[in-house]
Parts: C-alpha cells; sequence; structure tokens
C-alpha cells in the first residue's frame, strides 16, 4: 500500500469482512479516535523522558496496535471526505515538522 486511496480501501474491506460498518458513524467514529490515543497517552503517563525510551523499547507492540487503532478510525472516519480536497486545505505553513 503505498497511497491515502490504498490505505483506505484495504481498511474498509478490513472493515466490511467483520461487519463493523454498522457501528461507523461520525459520532461513534469521532468517540473512538479519541479513546485511542488516549489508550496511546496513557503508556506514556507520568514518564520522565528517560522512563518514556525505556517504554517505548517495552511496550513497543501496544504502541504500535495503538496507532493503528488511531490510524484506522481517522482512514474509515473520513471516508466520505475526498481526501485531494482535504490535503489542499493544509497550508504548509501550518505544519510545524
Amino acid at each position: 500500500m503505498t497511497n491515502i486511496v490504498e490505505i483506505t480501501d484495504f481498511l474498509i474491506q478490513f472493515r466490511d469482512e467483520r461487519n463493523w460498518a454498522q457501528f461507523h458513524n461520525s459520532k461513534d467514529l469521532a468517540i473512538a479516535l479519541s479513546i485511542e490515543a488516549a489508550e496511546l497517552n496513557e503508556i506514556f503517563l507520568w514518564k520522565n523522558v528517560d522512563e518514556v525510551k525505556e517504554v517505548e523499547r517495552v511496550e513497543k507492540q501496544k504502541i504500535g496496535d495503538e496507532l493503528a487503532d488511531i490510524l484506522m478510525n481517522f482512514f474509515i472516519g473520513n471516508t466520505d471526505y475526498d481526501w485531494f480536497t482535504f490535503l489542499k486545505t493544509i497550508n504548509p505553513e501550518d505544519v510545524n515538522f
């Protein structure tokens, strides 16, 4: 998978194979996205900078699982939007990478 359309198509197929579409509406996907992000945050809660490095090493799989859940909810939650229109709205001056 090399682009957003392929990723989205893959995730929609994954969702449809499990009959999850019945639960995927804007409200519930927004809530799910927030919950998954909170689960990722919980892994790092109350850790100092040195402890974070150890947590990243020890909890690598759990971190990856939570990131996958976040991305899946994001992509599935935005299937009704035209990605190219969405991406054009991003102002490069607002992106701090």
